[in-house]
C-alpha cells in the first residue's frame, strides 16, 4: 500500500508528531490506573512512523513493531533509542513481556475474526501478569456509518497535503468495510499530484469483541474517550 510505503514520509505532514502528545499521556495514565503500578515498559503493535512513541516518557523501555519497513525507517530516525522490529502483529513473538501493549488503529486491518483473535493473542503473549493492553479501533460495527472525512496537514519543509477519506460498506453482511483515500500533495518545489488508493478494513460488533477478548485471557474494561483526543473506541484489557 502506497500510504505505508512510498508515501510514508507524508504522515509527518498529515499527522504531526506533536498531535499525539495528549493521546500518549491519556493512554499511559489510564494504563497505570488500571494496572495499579507504574508503567515502565511498553510494546506498540502497528507503530507506523513512531509518532505516538515519540511522546512517551524518555525513561520508558519501548519496543515498536510494524509490518512496513518504510514506516519503521522513519520511526528509527525519530526514535533511535527504541528497538524496532519488522513483523506481522498477528504472529510476532518477542520472548519479552511488557507492562503495557498498545494496538492503535492498525487493528482496523484485521479483516476476519481469526485475524482479530490472533492480534489479541499477541497482546496477551507479551503482557506481564496484571499488565494492560490498550486496543484502539477507529470504530465498531454499531458505530459505523458511511461518511466522507476531509483533513489537511500543516506545511512541513514546504510540503503540504490534503487527505480525503470516503468510508463505505460494499457488503453489510461481512466483517469488512472500505475506505477510499484521495491524497493531494504539494511538493517543496510546488509540484502537485493526486494519489488515490482503496483499503479494506475490518469491523466487528461489541459482542464479538467481548467474546474474543475473553478467549484471549483478558478482563475487558470499557474506557470513556475524551472528544478532544480524536479517537474512536478504546478497549482496555487487563491480563488475568
Amino acid at each position: 500500500m502506497k500510504l505505508y510505503g512510498e508515501l510514508a514520509s507524508w504522515w509527518s505532514v498529515l499527522r504531526p508528531v506533536e498531535s499525539y502528545a495528549e493521546q500518549a499521556a491519556w493512554i499511559i495514565g489510564l494504563s497505570e490506573a488500571l494496572a495499579e503500578s507504574p508503567v515502565t515498559s511498553l510494546l506498540e503493535l502497528g507503530s507506523a512512523t513512531g509518532h505516538l512513541a515519540a511522546n512517551l516518557p524518555a525513561s520508558m523501555d519501548v519496543v515498536l513493531v510494524d509490518a512496513s519497513e518504510s514506516m519503521l525507517q522513519l520511526s528509527r530516525d525519530l526514535n533511535p533509542e527504541h528497538r524496532h522490529v519488522q513483523a506481522d502483529l498477528r504472529t510476532v513473538r518477542l520472548e519479552q513481556v511488557f507492562d503495557v501493549v498498545v494496538l492503535h488503529d492498525a487493528v482496523m486491518y484485521m479483516l476476519t475474526e481469526g485475524d482479530l483473535a490472533a492480534a489479541l493473542e499477541t497482546c496477551a503473549a507479551h503482557l506481564a501478569s496484571g499488565g494492560v493492553a490498550a486496543v484502539l479501533p477507529d470504530l465498531v460495527r454499531e458505530s459505523f456509518e458511511e461518511r466522507t472525512v476531509k483533513g489537511a496537514g500543516k506545511s512541513v519543509d514546504g510540503r503540504s497535503a490534503r487527505l480525503t477519506e470516503r468510508h463505505w460498506d460494499p457488503d453489510p453482511e461481512d466483517t469488512t468495510t472500505q475506505v477510499d483515500f484521495t491524497l493531494r500533495l504539494r511538493e517543496t518545489d510546488g509540484t502537485r499530484r493526486t494519489v488515490r488508493e482503496s483499503h479494506q478494513l475490518g469491523v466487528f460488533d461489541r459482542p464479538t469483541w467481548a467474546r474474543l477478548v475473553e478467549a484471549a485471557g483478558f478482563d475487558l474494561h470499557w474506557a470513556e474517550l475524551p472528544d478532544e483526543l480524536g479517537l474512536g473506541e478504546c478497549f482496555l484489557l487487563r491480563r488475568r
